[in-house]
């Protein structure tokens, strides 16, 4: 008898903490296109591993790491405002994530095409992401995959040639395309920068701290620019400056 009525609590605990967990974050017309944009299958690259996200309408997903060798946990999930989610961790861990808890509360946002990036909303306020859609409905703007899969944010990846495409503020969802001065940024691995057009005329180094880049101009010692690293592919580049604009750059062909 005594194991019945335990099991019998036990139930009716957790009908009570799934039901008061909806029922404090109802859906309402604000967060529901967020809520559709972020349903899907994504596919990012965090600190070198490889993440597979999935995110169900049922307010359920899961998370793969390294296919497994490296963690995997479930969840669910709900908008407590228009763009910030709660995720509370049902099983499993992450790497990195031990020390925050179960329950992870973070402001979502789509960066590029079918990109999603997750930011927490307490400290240490860390990115989560991009990560970039691989199947699933409710892509941002209807617009299919251009950028390619993403890529570690490292000086070697992002060595190159690169012009200036597109650009959007922090109040919109899909970039516009470039139309001012021509504007082309060259990056070394070695830290090296020259740049061309509306970011100026000029070189010098750059430093890269996890996503985070500060600008040096040649025989200055102070910064001249900061800016982080929002998403990274073979082909596309994608930069958050300090006046909250972004700036989305392609990789020029040889």
């Amino acid at each position: 008898m005594k194991k019945i009525l335990s099991l019998l609590f036990g139930c009716m605990a957790a009908l009570v903490i799934a039901v008061s967990f909806s029922a404090c974050n109802p859906k309402d017309k604000n967060n529901a296109s967020v809520e559709d944009a972020m349903i899907g299958t994504w596919q990012g690259v965090i600190n070198n591993l490889s993440y597979m996200l999935t995110i169900n309408s049922t307010h359920t997903g899961s998370v793969v790491v390294n296919n497994g060798n490296n963690g995997q946990a479930t969840f669910i999930w709900s908008m407590v405002s228009e763009d910030v989610v709660m995720l509370v961790i049902t099983s499993g861990q992450l790497p990195g994530l031990e020390d925050l808890g179960n329950t992870l509360t973070m402001k979502v946002s789509f960066p590029g095409s079918n990109q999603l990036l997750f930011t927490l909303t307490t400290p240490p306020y860390s990115n989560f992401g991009p990560f970039v859609k691989t199947s699933g409905s409710g892509q941002q703007g209807g617009q299919s995959q251009q950028g390619g899969q993403p890529i570690a944010i490292t000086k070697a990846n992002m060595a190159g040639d690169w012009q200036l495409t597109g650009y959007r503020s922090s109040e919109d969802s899909n970039f516009s395309i470039w139309t001012s001065t021509p504007t082309t940024i060259t990056l070394t691995s070695n830290g090296g920068y020259t740049s061309t057009g509306y970011l100026g005329n000029g070189s010098g180094t750059y430093t890269l701290a996890g996503t985070y880049v500060t600008v040096y101009a040649t025989g200055s010692p102070s910064p001249l620019a900061y800016f982080s690293v929002i998403s990274l592919t073979n082909n596309e580049l994608i930069l958050q400056m300090e006046n909250d604009y972004y700036f989305k750059f392609n990789r020029i062909q040889d």
